[in-house]
């Protein structure tokens, strides 16, 4: 089952400002570093059983790129669309959990763009007005900041979000679990039915 992903949660909590927090005593950039991919996934809200995500994110030297991509196949071949999010990343708190390690982080969401990669996702997206705009075309990414409909985002967006580090695997807090102080945290804060697996060394 698709759970929200960090790009979802930072929108859902970033409305207000943050206070910029130093990072923490032997925090380090190295724990987010890298390209980190989710399996192929069935979508089970809303769009339809056809259709299939696959979520990457990218972590260098403090800034981030997300793409939230969408899939008509179960092997994740054939892209409809994608939701591309870049912006930088702040490292707050940092904390052991049995081997691995949990980082709090500052989000700054700068830009947010969506490409439709067929034209049954342009001809569905023109149909419903999505963003209020009307020139939708393949592979031409439209600006979701500049959206003339309620769906419009203010950029740029400040949030919180915390992961686990495993290894090779990338977790995200768990949508349920408050964004709060990571000593009053435990293992099951963060969602293990939707993992990052590491694509780079």
């Amino acid at each position: 089952m698709k759970t929200a992903t960090m790009i979802t949660l930072t929108l859902a909590i970033g409305l207000s400002p943050l206070v910029q927090l130093p990072i923490a005593q032997g925090a380090t950039q190295s724990v987010l570093q890298g390209h980190w991919r989710s399996a192929c996934e069935k979508d089970d809200f809303g769009a339809g059983s056809n259709t299939y995500y696959s979520d990457e994110i990218s972590f260098t030297n403090g800034a981030f790129t997300s793409s939230e991509m969408t899939f008509a196949d179960k092997e994740c071949l054939v892209s409809t669309a994608t939701e591309l999010t870049t912006g930088s990343y702040t490292i707050v708190d940092e904390r052991a959990f049995d081997g691995s390690s949990a980082v709090k982080v500052d989000l700054v969401i700068l830009t947010m763009t969506q490409t439709l990669h067929t034209q049954t996702a342009v001809e569905r997206a023109i149909s419903y007005k999505d963003c209020g705009i009307e020139n939708w075309s393949i592979d031409t990414p439209q600006d979701l900041s500049q959206c003339s409909d309620d769906a419009g985002i203010e950029l740029p967006i400040r949030g919180q979000e915390i992961f686990l580090r495993q290894a090779d695997r990338l977790l995200i807090g768990d949508v349920d679990a408050q964004i709060t102080e990571l000593s009053t945290m435990d293992i099951g804060d963060f969602d293990d039915e939707w993992p990052y697996n590491r694509v780079d060394p």
